[in-house]
């Protein structure tokens, strides 16, 4: 079968004079005899697409079985790699490189298709999620409650993202003790998100985990400073000072998922005191779901689900409808999040030193981006697209191993008979 979009001329196409320069720049492969960051990216790149679940050891024997230097077009070691020069190279190298190519890739993917192709909309979803390891193994991690099944001890990693619908647009990683919570860790991620806007005019959406006063005023000052917006979720029970009460004129969503109850603008309490902020006006949406909440199956405990929410935002000029659709788009992060962790080996820890966790993390969203790319243009699940980019790669390297025997002189990085 014949394949109308090749995941090979997309390796071929990764932006590497300008990867290999910013190595040069950030001066990373000082004394790097094998593992140059050219050959780390190639071998972990390969790594994600051969195997569902990354281990050092299979990306060390990858560095001999794969053709990365006629696949890419670049010279990168090919070779027997030992496992600890890899654990090794994961710990110092700087993430910065990994980052950066990123940041190189996602723009590329933006000027050839544009935003709105790509994300279909100006809503950035921001969410943090925790990945584990035992605590013999994770060098630094925030420790978790639920101990009893793993020994006595846990730590956990939590990250940050900022998702506009495409790719991740922020990535922060927490590690301490008292970045646990939400009301630092999602309010962080929130801030950074807003504080890197570029000039669009975009809607941040986030839960209910950050709901302190203070990270509320902080985080509208940073969205009228940047002329954009936020919608959150807060919880039922919060004390409001009503100051105007809206009238609702759309009663119910077009999907009939949920009805609009109240819409006013609010003033809330000033942090640790029992004084209304006066300084600083809401608008506070109330909503209740047209049908009764999923109940979880009966386990270790019951997931309790509420049939309305509150909505607070600093958009005083949208329809309530329309603020309420803009919240509910918040929900697409989490799928994001389950096809990092499910697809892309996220919930696997290659590294357990917080610099090699920060390589991957921008590995795996690199990935991402490929993947999401390839599934825009063969309009497939992730699921099929990565079978197919799996599929695409063995029969490249088979027929590429094939023309090697046929004629050892032939050199497939000058030659294009040679793909």
């Amino acid at each position: 079968m014949e394949h109308k979009f090749s995941i090979i001329n997309v390796f071929r196409e990764l932006p590497l004079e300008e990867m290999m320069a910013d190595a040069k720049n950030l001066n990373i492969d000082y004394k790097a005899k094998k593992l140059d960051s050219m050959t780390l990216f190639a071998l972990l790149a390969q790594g994600y697409l051969m195997t569902d679940r990354l281990s050092q050891r299979y990306v060390c024997e990858e560095g001999r079985l794969l053709s990365l230097k006629e696949l890419y077009g670049i010279e990168v070691h090919q070779g027997k790699i030992s496992h600890s020069s890899l654990s090794e190279r994961l710990s110092v190298i700087n993430p910065q490189f990994f980052e950066d190519t990123y940041k190189l890739l996602y723009n590329k993917i933006l000027d050839k298709y544009g935003f709105y192709p790509l994300a279909k909309s100006n809503i950035v979803r921001v969410d943090t999620t925790y990945v584990a390891e035992t605590a013999n193994r994770l060098l630094e991690g925030i420790q978790t409650g639920v101990n009893d099944r793993f020994g006595g001890e846990r730590k956990q990693i939590k990250y940050g993202i900022a998702y506009d619908g495409f790719g991740a647009l922020v990535a922060d990683i927490f590690s301490k003790q008292t970045e646990s919570g939400d009301e630092v860790a999602l309010a962080s991620t929130v801030k950074d998100a807003i504080s890197r806007n570029d000039g669009h005019y975009q809607v941040y959406t986030f839960d209910r985990g950050v709901n302190s006063a203070k990270n509320l005023k902080d985080i509208s000052a940073l969205t009228d400073e940047h002329k954009t917006t936020f919608v959150a979720r807060m919880k039922l029970n919060r004390r409001l000072k009503i100051v105007k009460e809206r009238s609702v004129s759309d009663i119910t969503d077009p999907d009939g998922e949920y009805e609009l109850l109240r819409d006013c603008d609010v003033q809330l309490r000033k942090p640790d005191s029992q004084k209304w902020d006066e300084s600083i006006t809401y608008r506070v949406i109330r909503v209740r779901f047209a049908k009764p909440r999923p109940k979880s199956p009966k386990s270790g405990h019951e997931r309790k689900y509420q049939d309305e929410m509150l909505l607070i935002t600093n958009d005083f000029k949208s329809d309530a409808i329309v603020i309420a659709n803009e919240y509910k788009t918040r929900w697409s992060i989490e799928v994001f999040f389950r096809f990092l962790k499910q697809n892309l080996s996220f919930s696997h820890l290659l590294s357990v030193n917080l610099n090699g966790i920060k390589v991957m993390l921008y590995m795996t969203l690199i990935m991402a981006l490929l993947v999401k790319l390839f599934e825009l243009e063969t309009d497939q699940g992730p699921t099929m697209a990565i079978l197919d980019m799996k599929i695409q790669i063995a029969n490249w390297l088979y027929l590429n191993n094939k023309s090697h025997q046929k004629e050892d002189h032939c050199h497939p990085v000058k030659s294009s008979e040679c793909g």
